[in-house]
């Protein structure tokens, strides 16, 4: 329903967060750049072995959203061609693990807490998994004492307040994993707890501004909670 908006290029420019962008851009600059936000108006279709997209006048696609994930994808399938049968890539806040440790374990995969870079709140272990992240605290600039984090909600046009520090999917499929983590972060606990409920292909950590750790029952032995020192919280969240 428009929570990861690929036609959300417009914004990224206004606001450049991560690229130089120190400033809150003006009512009027996000208004005119919300005009070309909408995923609807894409056509794509396919002939003579192409693919074609076609946009409106004025969009501009950004699929930066799930060029990681996608890349992780490509990567593990050119090891997988060559024989590899252990392998960890981490192309920063996207893990894809092919297969087990050498030694047969799982990779072990720290999640980061939000408030500090140099701790974590827990640990979830994979195997020809990926683990994606998204989080408001990797990507930001301040302005009169607020952070502005790089996750643009694509119905207000600015930085999403949804309630989320950090998303982090356990799938299958990086580059759903990378979508879904910025869905998710968008639409909040609430709305991204419903709509996992429909799914059976993913899992998820979330940490929230209330200070809570949420996995999803699918890792309820695969994730560990280490955030009591913080005065975090943890539960499992059910079917």
């Amino acid at each position: 329903d428009g929570a990861f908006e690929p036609t959300i290029g417009k914004l990224v420019d206004v606001w450049k967060i991560g690229f130089g962008g120190k400033a809150v851009p003006s009512e009027a600059a996000i208004r005119e750049a919300l005009k070309y936000v909408d995923w609807r108006k894409i056509r794509v279709t396919r002939r003579d072995g192409k693919c074609y997209i076609y946009i409106a006048p004025g969009q501009d696609i950004d699929m930066g959203g799930i060029a990681k994930g996608y890349a992780s994808d490509k990567l593990a399938e050119l090891l997988k061609k060559k024989g590899v049968k252990s392998a960890w890539l981490s192309l920063g806040g996207n893990v894809c693990a092919i297969g087990t440790k050498p030694d047969g374990s799982p990779w072990r995969i720290a999640v980061q807490n939000p408030a500090d870079e140099n701790d974590y709140v827990g640990v979830v272990e994979i195997s020809d998994a990926c683990a994606v992240t998204s989080g408001g605290y990797q990507r930001y600039f301040e302005e009169n004492g607020k952070k502005y984090h790089h996750i643009i909600d694509p119905a207000t046009g600015k930085p999403a307040e949804s309630g989320l520090t950090s998303v982090t999917i356990i799938c299958k499929d990086g580059t759903k994993a990378d979508a879904l983590s910025t869905a998710l972060y968008v639409m909040g606990l609430d709305d991204a707890l419903a709509y996992w409920k429909t799914q059976d292909d993913f899992e998820v950590i979330f940490v929230t501004e209330e200070g809570e750790v949420v996995a999803t029952e699918g890792l309820k032995d695969s994730f560990t909670f280490d955030g009591k020192g913080n005065d975090y919280t943890y539960r499992v969240a059910k079917r």
